[in-house]
């Protein structure tokens, strides 16, 4: 089970069925971003799960209107916080959920 389709996605963000092809593509690489977050922050993560699938279509929806409205580097002093942090935890979990497999 997908994040989340698509066209429901371009919905939530305002975007036409007509947009064009490079929104599509930056919705769709948002929505693979999302869900390798969910499943490095949530140790029972499950895309199965429709439960809770369903409860994580807050977030999602929160995460992809943050990336979609903020994708340029010029962020405003109101979002400066929050970009951090999110940007702190996907490196934290780069870190620790993508361990360096050792070669002897």
């Amino acid at each position: 089970m997908a994040m989340m389709e698509i066209s429901k996605a371009k919905k939530w963000i305002s975007l036409e069925d007509d947009c064009p092809e490079e929104d599509n593509e930056l919705v769709k690489e948002a929505l693979e971003i999302i869900e390798e977050y969910f499943k490095n922050s949530i140790t029972n993560f499950d895309s199965t799960n429709e439960g809770m699938m369903k409860i994580l279509k807050i977030p999602t929806i929160a995460m992809l209107s943050d990336l979609y409205e903020n994708r340029s580097f010029d962020i405003d002093k109101s979002s400066t916080g929050k970009t951090r942090q999110l940007i702190q935890s996907a490196l934290l979990q780069a870190e620790y959920c993508y361990p360096v497999e050792v070669v002897q």
